[in-house]
């Protein structure tokens, strides 16, 4: 049974807006179909500036989705077939101080909730019907920081 949320479409749209002067919003969608996969995503942006104070920065936020059927290979006694379907959701902020000419800071952090991207989803299920019993769940969230 094929696990389907999209058509077979991409839509993309983007998009500016104006809060102010400084400021931009852009938006984004798209979808992918194939007979055991299919992939969605929604995605905004929001960038700003303060030129004034060498003030910069972003703030984004992306919603997927993933559908698949996973198969085990033939030799695996252990693995059985199922559809996996599952969304993330993460927000990402990067802010950028120019100080001098040649000096900028740089801070992002983000978090999310959910698995990367469909490849995870595969690699999770097939390491939960092999391993679970010794290793336990996978962690699906997330986050981090980063400071330059």
């Amino acid at each position: 049974m094929k696990a389907r949320f999209f058509g077979a479409f991409v839509l993309i749209l983007a998009g500016t807006g104006s809060l102010s002067a400084e400021s931009r919003w852009d938006v984004g969608a798209e979808s992918v179909s194939s007979s055991d996969v299919d992939l969605w995503q929604f995605n905004t942006n929001s960038r700003w500036e303060m030129p004034e104070r060498g003030l910069s920065g972003d703030l984004s936020v992306a919603i997927n989705g993933f559908a698949a059927d996973y198969e085990p290979v033939a030799f695996d006694f252990l693995g059985e077939s199922v559809g996996l379907d599952e969304r993330s959701v993460a927000l990402q902020s990067l802010t950028r101080w120019r100080w001098k000419e040649n000096l900028e800071l740089t801070f992002s952090s983000g978090i999310y909730d959910g698995y990367n991207n469909y490849r995870s989803i595969w690699l999770a299920e097939y390491y939960r019907q092999q391993f679970a019993e010794r290793f336990g769940e996978i962690t699906r969230a997330g986050g981090g920081t980063y400071f330059s």
